[in-house]
């Protein structure tokens, strides 16, 4: 049976550890090493091919992104974690692909995601910087083009298509 091997134990209390540890941050506080902490979960919730680890994964990701620290918007641990929220969302069993897809669009900010974006994701290394705004953009159209209009027009209202075009001009 998948997600019961001895190493996938414990997983639901590291996945606990983690949203506590979001919780407790202030906003702009939350650390390079969280999102670290966060491909590790996602990693793991993808291999165990469990929906609802998935979910938990795609709602942690939201959570820090919500409270990082501009230090962290421009490490590799957020372009690593960033990708690993892809994978999820193309998840290649069915469930959990759409537990994933659900959760990013109960919990993701659209317009927190391009700001990230154009603050510099992924640091100062080019490659890198636009292969997590490339990353960010695909997930972002997975999520408006799969879970209905709601989505789509939170992120409208709350003037994302400003951010989208900027993205766009610079190069995204």
């Amino acid at each position: 049976r998948r997600g019961c091997a001895p190493s996938a134990m414990g997983r639901g209390s590291q996945v606990s550890i983690i949203r506590d540890k979001i919780s407790n941050l202030r906003s702009g506080s939350c650390s390079s090493e969280v999102f670290d902490e966060i491909v590790s979960a996602s990693s793991a919730a993808f291999e165990s091919e469990s929906p609802q680890r998935c979910s938990d994964a795609v709602s942690l990701f939201c959570m820090a992104l919500m409270k990082a620290a501009l230090i962290a918007i421009r490490s590799p641990s957020v372009a690593s974690a960033v990708a690993m929220l892809l994978a999820l969302l193309r998840s290649p069993r069915e469930e959990c692909r759409r537990a994933a897809l659900d959760a990013a669009a109960r919990n993701l900010d659209g317009v927190q995601l391009l700001r990230a974006v154009l603050r510099g994701m992924g640091g100062a290394d080019p490659c890198r910087h636009w292969q997590a705004a490339s990353n960010s953009l695909l997930a972002l159209h997975l999520i408006l083009s799969c879970c209905g209009k709601a989505p789509t027009e939170r992120l409208r209202s709350a003037g994302g298509v400003p951010l989208v075009l900027e993205v766009w001009r610079l190069g995204g």
